[in-house]
C-alpha cells in the first residue's frame, strides 16, 4: 500500500517539477514578388551585419537585436546603422543572421520595432539577385549625425535564468518533503 502511495507521489512530484513550455513552429506563406514586398514592408535595406545580441535564455521567440551597416536603402530610414529584431528561433520563423554576413533586409515595423523574419524575402545579399534587379539601385545611407555610431556589442536581451527553474525547484522540494514522510512513517512502523 505505501509503495503505491510513494509512487503516486513522485509522479505527482514529477509532474509538478516538469512543466511543458510553449512551443513554436514557423509557418508562413511563400512571399510575393520583390515589388509586392517591398510595399508590404516598413523598411527594405541591404548591409553587413555588425553585432548580434541573442537572449540570455537562448531559444524560443525571445527577440534577438541584429545591427546592420546599412549599405543601400530602397524603403525606410536612411540611416547609416539599423537596429531589427527577429525571433531567435527558426521554429519561430526567426532569421539565423550571422555576423559579418551580408543580407538584404525586408523588415516589417511591429509597434515601432523593424522585425525579419523566415516569412519575408530577407536572404544572404549573395542570393538576392532577382531582388536587386527589381528593386533598382536605392539609396545611400546618411552618414551618422555628429560621429555618433551605435556600439558594436549590445547587451542580451531577455531572463536571465531558465523559466523552469522555480517550477523543478519546487518539485524538488516536494520529492524531498515525501521521501523525508516516508522514512519517517518506516521508522514508526519498526519501532
Amino acid at each position: 500500500m505505501y509503495r503505491i502511495v510513494i509512487a503516486g507521489m513522485m509522479l505527482l512530484a514529477l509532474l509538478t517539477a516538469v512543466q511543458p513550455t510553449c512551443v513554436y513552429a514557423c509557418s508562413c506563406m511563400v512571399p510575393g514578388p520583390p515589388d509586392q514586398a517591398l510595399a508590404e514592408s516598413g523598411a527594405v535595406f541591404s548591409g553587413t551585419v555588425t553585432a548580434v545580441a541573442r537572449p540570455a535564455n537562448m531559444g524560443g521567440s525571445m527577440p534577438v537585436r541584429v545591427t546592420f551597416s546599412v549599405a543601400r536603402v530602397w524603403k525606410g530610414p536612411e540611416q547609416a546603422t539599423m537596429i531589427i529584431t527577429t525571433s531567435g528561433s527558426s521554429a519561430s520563423c526567426g532569421f539565423d543572421f550571422v555576423e559579418n554576413g551580408e543580407y538584404l533586409v525586408y523588415a516589417r515595423n511591429v509597434e515601432g520595432t523593424l522585425e525579419a523574419s523566415l516569412c519575408s524575402r530577407t536572404t544572404q545579399l549573395a542570393n538576392a539577385g532577382e531582388d536587386i534587379t527589381a528593386l533598382g539601385e536605392g539609396k545611400a545611407p546618411a552618414a551618422p549625425a555628429g560621429g555618433a555610431e551605435t556600439p558594436s556589442v549590445l547587451p542580451a536581451t531577455g531572463e536571465a535564468q531558465a523559466p523552469y527553474l522555480v517550477p523543478a525547484a519546487f518539485g524538488m522540494t516536494f520529492v524531498v518533503l515525501v521521501a523525508g514522510a516516508v522514512v519517517i512513517v518506516r521508522r514508526r512502523q519498526t519501532a
